[in-house]
């Protein structure tokens, strides 16, 4: 996936905080949920934003097989 499009995507969502590590990696931070994860957009085969069940504005991420 274009990193400038997911690092876009995930700095829409509030508290979140996402940069581009040395590597071409993007370093995931949420501040509400003390949440911290390293992506690699080269992995990622698509991201989109959905509802959750409360309502909630959630980015979808997929990775080939599966997603989160």
């Amino acid at each position: 996936m274009n990193i400038n499009a997911l690092l876009s995507q995930l700095t829409q969502i509030s508290l979140v905080q996402a940069i581009v590590t040395s590597d071409h990696r993007i370093h995931v931070s949420n501040a509400l949920e003390n949440f911290q994860i390293e992506l690699n957009p080269e992995e990622i085969s698509d991201a989109h934003f959905i509802s959750s069940p409360k309502g909630e504005k959630v980015l979808q991420i997929y990775f080939g097989s599966g997603g989160v």
